[in-house]
């Protein structure tokens, strides 16, 4: 694999990873209100349902 298709790949991962992390808290504060605990977390990343990061990846629930 070149150098740079394998630095998009991890790019790409690296992308996709936070873009999770970030829905995750969209949905705690939305759930749950502000401030967001460890709980209140938990709870946003058990609500991502078909989360494909506006095409980036295949949709996850």
């Amino acid at each position: 694999m070149a150098r740079s298709k394998r630095r998009d790949v991890f790019y790409n991962t690296g992308l996709a990873m936070y873009s999770i992390v970030f829905e995750a808290a969209r949905q705690a504060v939305s759930l749950h209100g502000h401030p967001i605990t460890a709980e209140t977390y938990k709870a946003g990343l058990e609500a991502i349902e078909k989360f494909d990061a506006n095409g980036l990846m295949a949709p996850i629930t």
